[in-house]
């Protein structure tokens, strides 16, 4: 039995005195120093050229109230209210379903910042709510007083009120998951998407 062990251990014993020289071998064998780096290839064929991040995106810029656009006083569910009507040929089937439509507001004749609709404030005297409705081809604003009854009235003309309404098609540039533009600045959806301020 002593006889067999020892011949183990003496077998064993090459064994592993084979594999740590056989290693030895392999790691001196495969130096990165050992040869030339080959020369440079040729360029690749350019690729085809992409669209920007916010080729999609819609935006019709600064735009003056004209005082003369807002209509004739309209209940609505027991509410008066006042519509600004814009025909918006680039509001389609597809965002009505499935993309976004942010419009905002800023008045100038105050030099108040720009404001996402819905705003709630002191607008014509008082306090009055701004907000839209979007339907396929057209973009509404409303304008009614907080308190849901009695005439707005109405605002416009040269240096008192702009809008400015901003389309996201749903299949975009993927820019518009997850993101909650409502708790975003003007200015932080303007630099996300890359638009002219």
């Amino acid at each position: 039995m002593k006889t067999i062990s020892k011949t183990i251990q003496t077998n064993m014993s090459k064994y592993n005195y084979f594999l740590m020289a056989f290693l030895v071998a392999f790691s001196f064998s495969c130096s990165p120093e050992d040869g030339n780096d080959g020369a440079v290839g040729p360029a690749g064929p350019a690729g085809a050229n992409g669209q920007d991040g916010n080729a999609n995106v819609i935006s019709s810029g600064w735009v003056e109230y004209d005082e003369s656009n807002w209509s004739a006083l309209t209940s609505e569910f027991g509410i008066e209210y006042r519509y600004y009507p814009l025909s918006v040929s680039t509001i389609t089937q597809d965002i009505v379903d499935d993309g976004m439509v942010l419009v905002y507001n800023r008045f100038v004749i105050s030099n108040t910042p720009a404001s996402m609709l819905p705003y709630s404030g002191n607008i014509t005297g008082g306090e009055q709510t701004l907000s839209f409705e979007i339907e396929l081809n057209d973009l509404t604003i409303k304008m009614r007083n907080v308190s849901g009854s009695g005439d707005p009235g109405t605002f416009g003309g040269p240096g008192i009120a702009e809008y400015r309404y901003i389309i996201i098609p749903a299949s975009g540039s993927g820019k518009t998951s997850n993101l909650n533009y409502s708790k975003m600045t003007y200015e932080e959806v303007i630099n996300h998407f890359n638009l002219e301020l």
